[in-house]
Order: structure tokens, then C-alpha cells, then sequence
């Protein structure tokens, strides 16, 4: 019997990107598909009016990344696994439902996961896809061996020597195969609803960044597993909203919530085996 997958697309003014995604989504055995409207102004509640599977949750205000996922808490579905994917990716597969519900399966502990982000421009799996917990000291050590070893992958022994040594601190290198971690990315992960509805979703106090990696670290708290697998894609079509300084000042503010939130990350250092 195959797990119910509903599916969560947050929104704003990504009306194209939203009609291709929906045509992809609509064509699979999704339990439920819903788009999570952030008062978007161009024809996005058009564009879902077209497809008549999807259901819609319209804010009236616009809410931020974190509001915008959160809406799904108006009609939680109660069983399965909910499948929260930008509406700037698309999917790379045509049978992500079965795909999903097998990988659960046979995982039956895992409470949270994400699924393989390839990035459009380069055909590789992005480098946040998933990763250690957040440490002070293991992001620097993490700096100065994760740089040296992408700019030297192609000297001789030198280039693998940091390439294994960046892994002990961070996990872009690890192999490509399904593995616990501690954290993955908000844009294309699953989580099962009964937990995220009991966790009234993500915190929000953070308005975009790392409202995953708490998420994550809250169900592993609570004794349950988070997961990779690659065996559910998506591609990620780079299409980052907000200058670069706006993102860097909230992805700051969002660190500085995640330390004031979990104090003990800024002094536990775990050999990094999740």
C-alpha cells in the first residue's frame, strides 16, 4: 500500500514557473497538491484555476518564505508525508509519489528528509542540498578545506587530499547514495504532516534561512530520523529573489535566531556522523 504524498508549493509572482511545476505535479498520483499563495500580483491564482486537481491557500499579505509554508496548517492533511517544493524547481522524475513512499518504507523511521537538488546550470547536486549540524568551528574548518578542495579537484593527489578532508566537516563530497543527516534544504523536502502540524510548522521567527535546519533538528530531538535520498529529484532553476545584501542580512538574523534557539550548537561539536 503506498503512503499518501501530499504536496506543498509555496508561491510569489513565479506565475510561469508555477504553471510548468503544476503541469509536472498534476500528471503523478499525488494524494492532494496544494500552491500556498504569498499574495502574488501577477495571473498565479489563473495559472492554478487551469489545473483542476490544485487546491490553493491565498494569503492576503504577503508573508515571507517561512508564512508562506506555514499556510499548509490551514488544511493539514492527517496521514502521509507532506512534499514541500518551490515553485522555481521542477521535478525530475514522473513517478516521485512511488518513488517516495518506497524509500519510506523501507526507512520507517525517518520523520523528515529531503530529496536531490540539481542545480539547471551546472547539472550537479547543489552544495547546501544537506549537511552537518551547524557549528561555529566546523564552519570554518569546513571554509578552509571545502574551497581549497573545489579549486584544486583537478590537481593530482592534492586536489582529493582536501577533497577528503572537507568531509569531515562538510558533506557537498559525500557520495551520492541515501544516508541519515542532520539537516536539509527547505526548498524540496518531505516531512510527515502529523509532526509538522504538531510543531505548528516552521518557527516564525524566521523569515527565510534556516527554518529547515531547525525543523530538523526539533524532530531529531525528538528521537525521530532525517534522511537524504536521491532517488526523488528536483531542478533547481536559480531563481533567487531579493538583492544580495537583503539575503545576507536575513540569512544573519536567521543564524543568530537558530543559536539564541539551540545554544548548545554553539559549543557541541559531534564527530559528524548523523
Amino acid at each position: 500500500m503506498q503512503i499518501p504524498i501530499h504536496v506543498a508549493i509555496p508561491s510569489y509572482n513565479n506565475a510561469a514557473g508555477l504553471k510548468i511545476l503544476l503541469a509536472q505535479l498534476t500528471r503523478q498520483d499525488f494524494a492532494t497538491i496544494t500552491v500556498l499563495d504569498d499574495a502574488s500580483t501577477d495571473e498565479t491564482q489563473q495559472i492554478i484555476g487551469a489545473f483542476s486537481r490544485v487546491n490553493t491557500i491565498r494569503s492576503e499579505i504577503n508573508l515571507g518564505t517561512v508564512g508562506a509554508n506555514n499556510l499548509i496548517l490551514q488544511a493539514m492533511p492527517e496521514d502521509g508525508f507532506l512534499l514541500c517544493i518551490d515553485s522555481d524547481m521542477t521535478m525530475g522524475q514522473h513517478d516521485t509519489p512511488e518513488r517516495l513512499s518506497n524509500f519510506l518504507k523501507s526507512h520507517p523511521g525517518t520523520a523528515i528528509g529531503v530529496g536531490k537538488i540539481i542545480d539547471e546550470k551546472t547539472g550537479e547536486r547543489i552544495r547546501w542540498d544537506f549537511n552537518y549540524d551547524i557549528n561555529p568551528f566546523r564552519s570554518l574548518l569546513a571554509f578552509l578545506t571545502y574551497h581549497p578542495a573545489r579549486l584544486l579537484h583537478a590537481v593530482p593527489v592534492v586536489g582529493s587530499f582536501f577533497q577528503n578532508l572537507s568531509c569531515v566537516f562538510v558533506q557537498h563530497f559525500a557520495p551520492d547514495v541515501a544516508q541519515k543527516v542532520d539537516w536539509g534544504i527547505e526548498g524540496f523536502f518531505f516531512v510527515r504532516c502529523d509532526l509538522f502540524k504538531q510543531l505548528n510548522g516552521f518557527d516564525s521567527r524566521f523569515k527565510r534561512f534556516h527554518e529547515g535546519p531547525d525543523l530538523f533538528l526539533q524532530l531529531r530531538k525528538l528521537g525521530y530520523e532525517a534522511w537524504y535520498t536521491p532517488s526523488i529529484t528536483a531542478v533547481d532553476t536559480n531563481q533567487a529573489t531579493g538583492t544580495s545584501w537583503h539575503r545576507r542580512y536575513h540569512w544573519f538574523r536567521s543564524l543568530v535566531i537558530y543559536f539564541y534557539k539551540h545554544p548548545s550548537r554553539l559549543f557541541l561539536y559531534k564527530y559528524p556522523r548523523p
